[in-house]
């Protein structure tokens, strides 16, 4: 028994958090992130209010505003405005029930017993219905945003006069509401900056902004007009078909299905209703696929699993009446998708909270999936049999390739053998089996190679220098890749065995994995990018898991160097500001490659822990979109890839200039803080 002094251990030690505190504290409790997730969440809260005018039918239009200077948002919505004034039976003002106290608000009634007794689902609307498929987190998603603003700005357009209440650091910043005479159109205009010192991150980009408004204005019908600066960018109010035969250029087919089931207790009482409409829209070309929810964007959930599962079940049987044996991964991502569902239920996965979890949600899905195809290959519609034969294709490849388990299991055996490459220089934490201490890195070029071995620490660096680009695995049979060295030098060192995904046999062990880091290094170059790129698709190929587990990282390499000052600079932007700024002065260097860079100079920017930079690459493997993605990028089909980034970056700018910049956006990333986690959904849409 412990013999610990207790007698301070009373009431008053207590400690507990309320409102604003608690939340900015423990963001994630709310948003489901203290990064960047949680951050992006609280623009989701506040577009999803507005959403809920447009759904209820009092608004047809929506502005929002990125401020790029401060990072700050805009969002205006042309409903009935928020209630702001005097409430006697709450004994408070309306601007505080709503965004400052939780739980309060218009949306907390049970969503699933209003439908309790409904019988006539023929006629079954959810615009009937007010706040049934709401957006808002009932009561909570308002007050979360503003509780973890730096500021918070909100003017409701009402009753003839402009309410206007402000907000910083999560509380009132006024005694009282201002109150003048409206000047505007009913609505309510929320102007806000997420709180760095509340998010570890709160770099939201554009191009996710720009993604979530274009998606809303399909999804919900509703005019978005999106300001960057003094750019506008207007997405007309539309639905998912005609904007999939807008992207696509060709034949689409859609379809709704609404889906309903009781939920009972242990008595067989009725609890409540739960019932969900799935729309789908769905094309032959391309590979996009975009899940929604209650009109915001979702990751997938039971919307990607019970959709590609009910594609390929249609397909696999469709096939068999022909003789050929299919598995779902010769049908996944053979076609373009859109669905999206409103549902009077939801839950989530993990706390990231962008990924649906209902099951009845899914199966809404999954027939109107199969319903769609069905009709399709009914009416003999060429699109869904041009499907078919891809996937036959798919199935013809993968049997063509195929080597046998024994052969397989032989090679898996032949890696696991402690035998290093030669050109491997080894570190002591390797020959000390001390495997979670290793970082690998590997190195384009001899050179460059040489530069990495002279500056590394002995103790627990290695380098493993490969020459010029890699073998792309994604194109090549999986015996030409066996029997290329620097493929089989890679797993050699690992030393974990291989998964062989088209083979189904999975014999790669990352508890034997002999690195604890694997750390890309590769010029800023058009070549280095590419190099990074066949590296990351052969990992993903044969050692999957090791990018599931966040083991992967690429090294971002300074291009400028200050002799005066003694400082580097990583991206040509940041360079730029610094010498517009004046801290950049005398005599500098510009690094065209690693093997430039001298030993002093590679530690410090690019080796030594304290100081490098360093992009970590985390995704879910077995996301089809990401397989889609590697399959398109790394691919054969030139035609395909070519596709993907014109429709998908050139077709909404005025001008290539424009979508160069875009471009450069997207990928400003690499220039983020030391082992920032990538966002693999980002950087391919």
């Amino acid at each position: 028994m412990s013999n610990k002094n207790v007698e301070n251990y009373d009431i008053d030690s207590l400690d507990g958090l309320e409102g604003a505190e608690a939340i900015r504290k423990r963001p994630a409790s709310m948003l489901g992130s203290g990064g960047l997730d949680g951050a992006k969440h609280t623009f989701i809260e506040i577009i999803g209010n507005a959403l809920d005018e447009v759904s209820s039918g009092f608004c047809d239009k929506i502005v929002v505003k990125y401020d790029r200077n401060d990072g700050s948002l805009t969002v205006r919505d042309y409903g009935r405005g928020v209630p702001m004034t005097w409430s006697e039976k709450k004994q408070t003002y309306g601007w505080d029930l709503v965004y400052n106290r939780l739980y309060s608000g218009g949306k907390l009634t049970d969503p699933k017993t209003r439908l309790i007794g409904f019988t006539d689902w023929d006629n079954f609307s959810f615009d009937n219905y007010s706040y049934l498929a709401s957006v808002g987190l009932n009561g909570v998603g308002a007050a979360c945003s503003q509780f973890t603003s730096e500021f918070f700005r909100v003017i409701s357009y009402r009753d003839g006069q402009e309410y206007e209440m402000y907000f910083e650091g999560g509380f009132p910043a006024w005694d009282e509401m201002k109150v003048r005479e409206q000047s505007e159109p009913n609505g309510t205009y929320i102007h806000w900056k997420p709180d760095a010192n509340v998010f570890s991150n709160v770099d939201i980009t554009f191009a996710w902004i720009k993604q979530n408004c274009e998606g809303i204005s399909y999804v919900s019908g509703v005019d978005v007009h999106l300001f960057d600066g003094d750019k506008e960018y207007v997405y007309r109010a539309s639905d998912i078909k005609t904007h999939l035969e807008q992207k696509l250029g060709s034949y689409v087919a859609s379809t709704k299905y609404l889906h309903h089931e009781e939920e009972t207790d242990k008595e067989g009482n009725v609890t409540g209703v739960l019932v969900c409409e799935a729309e789908v829209a769905m094309g032959a070309k391309g590979a996009g696929t975009h899940f929604y929810n209650n009109q915001i964007a979702v990751r997938g959930g039971v919307h990607e699993e019970y959709s590609w599962g009910a594609i390929a079940q249609f397909f696999i049987e469709r096939a068999k009446e022909q003789g050929v044996k299919l598995i779902p991964g010769d049908v996944i991502g053979k076609c373009s998708l859109i669905v999206t569902t409103l549902a009077n239920d939801k839950s989530y996965r993990g706390q990231t909270k962008d990924s649906i979890d209902n099951a009845y949600i899914g199966r809404a899905v999954g027939m109107a999936c199969y319903s769609i195809l069905s009709t399709a290959w009914a009416r003999s519609e060429g699109w869904v049999n041009h499907i078919l034969k891809e996937a036959i294709v798919s199935a013809q490849v993968r049997e063509a390739s195929k080597l046998e388990e024994s052969k397989i299991r032989e090679i898996s055996k032949a890696i696991n053998k402690p035998v290093m490459p030669e050109k491997l220089t080894s570190c002591s934490a390797l020959l000390d089996k001390k495997y979670k201490d290793v970082e690998l890195f590997l190195v384009e070029g001899d050179s460059a190679g040489k530069n990495v071995v002279s500056a590394r620490d002995g103790r627990t660096q290695a380098v493993l220098p490969l020459k010029g680009k890699s073998l792309n695995t994604e194109k090549s049979t999986l015996e030409k890749a066996m029997n290329n060295e620097e493929v089989k030098s890679l797993l050699n060192v690992i030393g974990a065995g291989m998964t062989v995904e088209s083979e189904g046999y999975s014999l790669f062990d990352i508890d034997k994995s002999r690195v604890g880091k694997i750390i890309i290094m590769a010029d800023a170059d058009v070549d280095g990018s590419h190099i990074r790129t066949l590296l990351l698709t052969n990992l993903a190929k044969f050692t999957a898991p090791l990018l599931d587990a966040g083991v992967v990282y690429i090294s971002i390499s300074p291009k400028y160097k200050v002799h005066a000052t003694g400082k580097y600079y990583f991206s040509e932007e940041e360079f730029q500001e610094a010498k517009a700024s004046g801290e950049v002065y005398g005599n500098f260097t510009r690094y065209k490659g690693l093997g430039e860079i001298d030993a002093e100079d590679l530690w410090e920017t690019s080796l030594n822990p304290a100081t490098r930079r360093l992009m970590q690459v985390k995704v879910d493997t077995s996301d089809p979109e990401f397989r889609n993605a590697i399959r398109v990028m790394s691919g054969s089909d030139a035609t395909i890839r070519k596709q993907m980034i014109l429709e998908e970056l050139l077709v909404d700018y005025d001008n290539h200039e424009e979508a160069m910049e875009v471009l450069a956006e997207l990928y400003s990333v690499m220039d983020a803080n030391q082992e920032e986690e990538v966002d693999y959904e980002e950087i391919y849409y």
